[in-house]
């Protein structure tokens, strides 16, 4: 990934709806004091009609740490459902639950998803059927742009 380009964390459609999340590496110019850790622009970017649009966070490399450690957790063989909750405290807050699917394609989930610009009620919320388990390719996304400070 290069340090300008956004490298997609999650992706999520159902039907005419989509969530996908993006980041890329916050360039800090010179004129300002430099933080202690590499920061990152994280997009939470809604499609659902009848709303479009695009709400941006900035968020420490600890932060997306731990999101990757929750996330982790989840993975565990014995795990067959699950939720995580990321942001809030004044920040954009992302909230994430998933379950097996009963019917329709085995091996596919319901993925309950909530979007909030800061600590208000949820702006959206989503119910995607029918979604492969993404999981691990969120952490190994994770992991990509943390090692790519």
């Amino acid at each position: 990934m290069s340090t300008n380009g956004p490298a997609t964390l999650l992706f999520l459609q159902s039907g005419n709806q989509a969530l996908s999340v993006h980041a890329r590496i916050h360039i800090q110019d010179d004129t300002h004091e430099r933080w202690p850790e590499p920061m990152f622009d994280v997009e939470f970017v809604a499609d659902a009609h009848p709303f479009h649009g695009t709400l941006t966070q900035m968020f420490t490399a600890s932060e997306l740490t731990f999101l990757r450690h929750n996330i982790a957790r989840l993975t565990e063989p014995d795990v067959i459902g699950g939720g995580i909750a990321f942001g809030g405290e004044g920040m954009v807050q992302f909230d994430l639950s998933f379950k097996a699917q009963v019917v329709g394609q085995p091996d596919r989930w319901i993925v309950d998803a909530a979007l909030a610009p800061s600590d208000d009620p949820p702006v959206l919320r989503w119910r995607l059927v029918d979604q492969p388990p993404f999981l691990n390719g969120l952490i190994g996304a994770i992991d990509d742009l943390l090692g790519s400070t």
